[in-house]
């Protein structure tokens, strides 16, 4: 008999046990008894303006009755659901919020809170939310997502996905990588769409110095501003959309890419299997031009500057350019032998000249330099040395 009613006892405790369970409908695991404070599950990274996160109470009850309020710097929408168990809040601002639940059960209250940070996101993150996917694949590629994520502040003039693909000509097919310039030219481009201060639209007036060192001219007013480069290339771009918000600065989104005054080149060590072409990897001319390729003379001391030249592009039109194959031993001026080649591995520099006398060719030799010279910066040509290897593939 004992045997028997130590077993219903059992049973029954059992049952009450499963009882419980079965009304209380969260993963709840914490007593709803004396001394107990609430405690409520959240997200615990800070998240961006506009978001939305969901807060639960943990309390072991089958009596819920919980009260929610949120306190902070900005107006929240709240939604209570599941009997009071779940919160809903969506946060319009940036700051800290308190987030807190009373409940009550058997004639006791306890509380519970916990803190959101609302912040927004440094001004790569946040370009990547607001959609500018290729101008993030870009500044990884530059190099520059660290710099930009961390310094500040920075306003960002954003060229959306679709300016850049009129850029490269890939409207059609999207950009990736194979598409976008050598880091270095890449860089350049950039940091001239970076200016090192935060200038919300109301601010876009005259001009502004950029990270590249060269200015970026602003035309208009309101929501009619209009950003202008340093070259003939492009037309204005239209800031289509001011004044994002980011934790160091501000995004404007615009409809063009900017480019800058200055030429930028980029030229890889590389293998030369006929001893008698190079590649340059990327080259950006803001005027129409060439590149030439000097030897290593350019570095004698004096330098020998026309002396040098061993190879050179076809004339370009002003422009970005990647790939560029060069002919060596074809100058005009120069006087090669048909049969000169390099002879042995050898440092050579890729060096943007200009069109100066607008007659589409090569004067630089004929004319001892005084014509078709060097795109300079601050004074000095813009190179780029390479090592090439010559007879490998």
């Amino acid at each position: 008999m004992h045997n028997r009613y130590s077993t219903l006892l059992l049973l029954l405790a059992a049952l009450a046990v499963a009882s419980l369970t079965a009304c209380d409908q969260s993963e709840q695991n914490i007593d709803f008894g004396p001394g107990n404070s609430l405690t409520i599950n959240g997200p615990s990274a800070a998240f961006a303006p506009g978001g939305s996160a969901t807060f639960q109470v943990r309390a072991f009850t089958l009596n819920k009755n919980y009260d929610w309020s949120v306190d902070g710097p900005g107006e929240v929408s709240t939604n209570v659901r599941q009997e009071g168990e779940y919160l809903d809040a969506t946060f319009d601002e940036p700051g800290t919020y308190t987030v807190s639940v009373t409940g009550t059960g058997e004639g006791d209250e306890y509380t519970g809170s916990t803190t959101i940070v609302v912040s927004y996101p440094d001004v790569v993150t946040q370009a990547g939310r607001q959609g500018f996917g290729t101008l993030g694949t870009a500044l990884g590629a530059a190099g520059l997502t660290d710099a930009l994520a961390s310094g500040g502040p920075f306003t960002v003039f954003a060229p959306t996905d679709e300016a850049f693909a009129a850029f490269l000509d890939d409207e059609d097919d999207g950009v990736d990588m194979g598409d976008l310039p050598a880091e270095s030219v890449l860089s350049d481009i950039l940091q001239y769409h970076v200016v090192p201060d935060s200038l919300p639209a109301s601010q876009l007036s005259g001009s502004a110095a950029t990270l590249e060192g060269a200015e970026l001219t602003f035309e208009g007013s309101g929501e009619n501003v209009t950003v202008l480069d340093g070259t003939d290339l492009t037309d204005p771009a239209a800031v289509t959309n001011a004044n994002v918000p980011a934790s160091n600065g501000l995004i404007h989104a615009i409809d063009a890419l900017r480019l800058p005054p200055t030429a930028s080149v980029a030229f890889d060590d590389q293998p030369s299997a006929d001893s008698v072409t190079v590649t340059v990897r990327s080259v950006y001319v803001p005027r129409n031009g060439y590149v030439a390729i000097h030897d290593s003379t350019l570095l004698d001391d004096p330098p020998q500057v026309a002396g040098s030249v061993i190879g050179v592009s076809e004339y370009r039109e002003a422009g970005l350019y990647n790939n560029l194959e060069v002919e060596l031993f074809d100058v005009p001026g120069a006087g090669f032998p048909a049969d000169t080649t390099l002879q042995g591995d050898q440092l050579l520099i890729a060096m943007p000249h200009e069109e100066t006398n607008m007659n589409e060719e090569y004067n630089f030799i004929t004319s001892d330099g005084d014509e078709d010279g060097a795109y300079t910066e601050g004074g000095s040509a813009v190179v780029d040395p390479g090592f090439v290897t010559v007879g490998e593939n």
